[in-house]
């Protein structure tokens, strides 16, 4: 287990290493690809951030949906995200494609925003678990305030460590105002943090769509049953656990194939606004 847990620690360093070098390039590429009318332009701290955004393609919008946007090959990537974007906006909602990535010269350190408690950790091997939620925390916070104008709901969706950072920021009650949160298959990719985010759900304050199964990652199956058991035991209200099937688990990345995660993603978050009363 610890030799399988070093690989996926250097495997994920390699990953962090190249987003890390590519983040100014990031930001430029999304310059050069789309019209500023597709572009939403904040600080996150002292850095730069560049999104993208769907506006809604109704008369009377829903809300804003931020989708937390992984910037390496895997989960919810740019083409992903931009099918789910599709599909959300043709439902009401205002969409922004937030990019998430630790950014060289970041001010997100473990003692400028999360004081040390039990959410916390030390982590250092390949990626900072600390650094990485105070990275989602200022991007959100920038996204939300650049987007204050937009009237409706907020709901926030974010996939694999994205989602734990959204669960764990929302245990210690310093997440900005939002009426949902929306996960899938959260994890984090360490034994001890892993098995925290399901106890995460215990003093989550916020409405949960728990997106799990299809064979996505080991990580995040070894703590589905408990996530649901903890919701269950104290009274979480408003909160439901979904299984995709195994055959759209994986995101495809074709962006003229609608693939069926995106698809099966979609419809659940529909039935899960429409459950909510939106």
């Amino acid at each position: 287990m610890r030799r399988v847990s070093k690989m996926v620690w250097l495997v994920l360093g390699w990953a962090m290493t190249s987003a890390l070098a590519q983040a100014s390039v990031f930001n430029e590429e999304l310059r050069a690809r789309y019209p500023a009318s597709q572009r939403l332009e904040f600080s996150a701290g002292e850095n730069p951030v560049v999104a993208l955004q769907q506006p809604a393609q109704v008369a009377l919008p829903r809300g804003v949906a931020i989708v937390l946007l992984d910037t390496y090959a895997h989960g919810l990537t740019l083409p992903v995200a931009r099918q789910l974007a599709e599909r959300l906006s043709r439902w009401g909602w205002h969409v922004t494609l937030l990019p998430v990535e630790i950014v060289a010269g970041s001010d997100a350190g473990p003692a400028n925003l999360l004081p040390d408690s039990r959410y916390t950790d030390n982590t250092q091997p390949g990626l900072s678990h600390t650094a990485w939620n105070n990275e989602v925390l200022l991007r959100l916070n920038g996204a939300l305030n650049a987007l204050s104008e937009q009237p409706g709901y907020r709901i926030i969706i974010g996939q694999g460590m994205n989602g734990a950072a959204l669960l764990n920021l929302d245990a210690q009650q310093i997440l900005p105002a939002t009426d949902s949160l929306i996960t899938i298959a959260p994890f984090w990719p360490e034994n001890t943090l892993n098995a925290a985010v399901a106890s995460h759900l215990k003093d989550s304050q916020t409405p949960v769509l728990d997106i799990s199964g299809g064979g996505y990652n080991r990580w995040s199956e070894q703590t589905t049953a408990q996530r649901e058991r903890i919701a269950r035991v104290n009274l979480k209200l408003h909160y439901r656990q979904t299984q995709l099937h195994e055959t759209t688990g994986t995101a495809l990345h074709d962006p003229d194939f609608v693939s069926p995660f995106v698809s099966q993603v979609s419809k659940t978050i529909y039935g899960w606004v429409d459950y909510l009363g939106w």
